[in-house]
């Protein structure tokens, strides 16, 4: 059955699917909750894990984000009360280099300082859908203008994105203030 935006939910039969596709949505909820990345990763695979013990007795398997996020809120309550994620020792150690991260850091901040540079529109578009994971449906119906509206948005301000990084763009310039950069039009 479709619900009200024509959307048409897509069941997860299985959780390795389930996690497989809707892991990065969870993972950006999880960092809402906690203040440290890594925490919010600790909360996820806790979250994921008490999921996955109780997955045959979720009955709404369409849209178990719901209960993900409720185990996600407890497993949090939990951290806070009992004063941290704990590791658990092993035996068996991983041997290996650990990867630099600033290449991608930096691709990151360079990315980040061209979507702040975006008009309003683009901007919420963009953050609309792959921040919250709205489709277009959505979005449009969130901000009032047609889902054609938003792909066609969607479209040209990836186009814009992708321009600016392949020059090098991205540094936010010095004499830019906050309010020119938040204020334009779309």
């Amino acid at each position: 059955m479709d619900d009200p935006t024509g959307h048409r939910p897509v069941p997860y039969p299985d959780f390795e699917g389930y996690v497989r596709a809707r892991r990065e949505v969870l993972l950006r909820r999880a960092e809402r909750l906690v203040p440290n990345p890594q925490d919010a990763q600790d909360l996820l695979q806790l979250a994921l894990l008490r999921t996955f013990h109780q997955w045959d007795r979720i009955r709404n398997k369409t849209n178990p984000d719901a209960y993900v996020h409720q185990v996600l809120d407890s497993v949090r309550i939990d951290h806070w009360r009992g004063g941290g994620f704990r590791d658990v020792p092993t035996a068996d150690l991983q041997d290996g280099a650990v990867p630099d991260f600033a290449p991608g850091h930096a691709e990151h901040e360079a990315l980040r300082a061209l979507v702040a540079g975006l008009p309003q529109r683009r901007r919420q578009v963009v953050f609309m859908r792959y921040w919250l994971g709205m489709s277009a449906a959505e979005i449009a119906a969130a901000l009032g203008i047609g889902p054609a509206t938003v792909r066609s948005t969607l479209f040209q301000t990836l186009l814009r994105l992708r321009a600016g990084l392949e020059r090098g763009e991205g540094a936010a310039p010095q004499s830019a203030s906050p309010t020119r950069l938040t204020n334009r039009a779309s």
